[in-house]
């Protein structure tokens, strides 16, 4: 299992469309920051020499009580599976009818190879 850290998670992106990254450069990094958090704030600092960001973004959904997650992230020779996991909100749920845009932003040691993700 790779040592994957978390930069950010939570139900307010920018993003606000499906989406799944990876990112190995700082220009990348600072312009997915930008539509994710907006140009007022800073991108975290990320080593891209030792390290990489991978990031999940569900788009919007109606109502609070979703959620997306990466949990694991394993090298198999030339490639990189990121494992994610999607929850929706429970059935029944009362919610306030509110557009959420969850998202989790990782960083996890530096892979060249390949990359995909899977549920």
């Amino acid at each position: 299992m790779s040592v994957v850290s978390t930069i950010g998670r939570g139900d307010g992106s920018g993003v606000s469309t499906p989406r799944r990254v990876v990112i190995r450069d700082e220009p990348a990094w600072r312009a997915l920051w930008v539509e994710h958090a907006g140009a007022a704030s800073a991108a975290p600092d990320v080593d891209f020499d030792r390290r990489m960001v991978a990031a999940v973004f569900s788009g919007d959904r109606p109502t609070p009580g979703y959620s997306i997650e990466i949990i694991d992230a394993q090298a198999h020779g030339e490639a990189m599976e990121i494992v994610v996991r999607e929850s929706r909100a429970p059935a029944g749920m009362i919610a306030a009818q509110v557009i959420v845009t969850p998202f989790h932003i990782v960083s996890l040691p530096r892979f060249d190879g390949a990359t995909s993700f899977t549920a």
